[in-house]
């Protein structure tokens, strides 16, 4: 059983408004239910969660966040006055990288990433077939790539 990080307990998290979650909530159940699930403080999913787990008033959740990366979660983000903020059902195999100053640089889900980064990924970034690479300093049909065909860090073209 592999664990996927989803929260780390250093992460900020913010509502839809861009302010501090203060005293917001994330609740997990079973994909697809009502059905409460715990999730787990620890990579060896060994030490449960609470179901809800409500951020302190910076916006950070008490516990870093684990799920089994085989079965599938419905994630519920509410506010302190319970207004949703997201709701992602069916989640898992799902893992974020954030940059020091707080932008997702790749999101990888169900084995296919997306990433971000500079240069060109061909021939410098290992991937399946079907994942995407955002390049910052890239210009006309130079700034999206996708991995087309390939094993490792080839097969990539820009579109």
């Amino acid at each position: 059983m592999a664990a996927v990080k989803l929260f780390g307990s250093t992460e900020v998290l913010y509502n839809r408004l861009g302010g501090v979650l203060n005293a917001g909530t994330i609740e997990t159940f079973a994909g697809g239910t009502d059905t409460p699930l715990v999730t787990y403080s620890n990579v060896g999913l060994s030490i449960e969660n609470a179901t809800t787990l409500t951020c302190n008033s910076s916006g950070i959740l008490p516990a870093d966040v684990y799920v089994n990366s085989v079965v599938p979660y419905r994630i519920v983000c509410k506010t302190a006055a319970s207004v949703p903020v997201f709701v992602q059902d069916q989640a898992f195999q799902t893992s974020f990288a954030v940059s020091p100053a707080g932008s997702v640089v790749s999101l990888t889900g169900n084995a296919i990433t997306i990433m971000s980064g500079t240069g060109s990924p061909e021939g410098a970034v290992a991937a399946i077939v079907g994942s995407l690479f955002l390049r910052t300093n890239g210009g006309a049909n130079t700034t999206l790539y996708i991995k087309e065909s390939g094993s490792g860090n080839t097969g990539w073209v820009a579109k």
